[in-house]
């Protein structure tokens, strides 16, 4: 079984458990979600962060469903669940993600963290002429995930 696979059964079953079978605060709902769920969703993806969209959007489903449940607690059935996000102060999972992986780079240009084999497998871009297309980095791309995932 896949480790994706076993995060998203192992969190829908914390999610459930913890805002089904309970009658607190809405906030606490909130404090309870990031503690227990969100937390699993959040842990080491600058590793593991997943690129393929099916496995995006299961991850995103999680927070979907606990964003459901609550907008059915507050009786908010026909209120969409962007607005019940921001009312509780929960950004998207991919922005998470996102957000984490660049303050990781970060953290390992300005030497915050000494890691050299994972600086090494940055491709820094340095123009040979100046040009108006400047990106810092040199993405790679690849043809399929096997290779993505070995190392030449």
């Amino acid at each position: 079984m896949c480790r994706n696979t076993i995060i998203i059964a192992h969190t829908f079953t914390r999610l459930i458990c913890t805002v089904k079978y309970s009658n607190i605060y809405i906030y606490i709902y909130k404090v309870l979600y990031c503690f227990l769920v969100r937390s699993i969703l959040e842990f080491s993806t600058v590793v593991w962060n997943p690129k393929q969209i099916n496995l995006i959007e299961k991850f995103g489903k999680i927070q979907q469903r606990f964003l459901r449940i609550i907008a059915f607690k507050l009786g908010k059935v026909d209120v969409g669940l962007n607005s019940i996000a921001l009312e509780l102060g929960l950004e998207p999972l991919t922005s998470k993600r996102l957000y984490n992986d660049v303050a990781f780079i970060y953290k390992l240009i300005y030497r915050l963290l000494n890691c050299l084999e994972f600086l090494q497998k940055i491709n820094f871009r340095v123009p040979a002429f100046n040009s108006r297309n400047k990106p810092p980095f040199h993405v790679l791309q690849y043809t399929s995930n096997l290779v993505r995932n070995t190392d030449f």
